[in-house]
């Protein structure tokens, strides 16, 4: 089942990542692939893989705005971008990602997409940096659950 493969490397998971995620082992995970067996609750592990899909493509977004409206940010010759670590440092921070059950892997490579396209668009420099588990506070509120300017 391509379909499968090419979402799952779309989200950035590894064939045990997912199985650990479905409670499957990578085997069946590597056959579905394969075609040599079908998933059956195929229906179920759609929508989760949609769920996945929308909050990765919200996360990009996001972090994309972010930039467009700080100023400070695209005044920068370089910038941090921050990401989360492990799973339980993402829900801390992100109901959607806790109530979905969302890998963190999901958000770095949202926010790496993000960060490509910034360096792209803008010519600034990406650094990336683990998100603590607490919101960021003073001026960096508004925009710096995502970037901050480095000089």
């Amino acid at each position: 089942m391509i379909e499968l493969r090419a979402r799952r490397e779309a989200l950035g998971l590894s064939q045990p990542q997912l199985a650990d995620l479905l409670g499957v082992t990578q085997a069946t995970i590597s056959r579905w692939e394969k075609g040599e067996r079908s998933p059956e609750n195929w229906p179920g592990i759609h929508v989760l893989l949609c769920e996945w899909e929308d909050l990765a493509m919200q996360v990009e977004d996001e972090a994309v705005e972010a930039v467009e409206h700080a100023p400070a940010v695209q005044d920068s010759p370089a910038i941090e971008v921050r990401t989360y670590a492990t799973d339980e440092a993402w829900w801390a921070m992100d109901a959607r990602a806790k109530k979905a059950r969302a890998p963190a892997v999901l958000h770095r490579v949202a926010v790496a997409r993000a960060a490509a396209g910034v360096r792209d668009e803008l010519g600034i420099s990406v650094v990336f940096v683990a998100n603590s588990d607490r919101p960021p506070l003073g001026p960096e509120a508004e925009w710096g659950r995502w970037w901050r300017g480095l000089v």
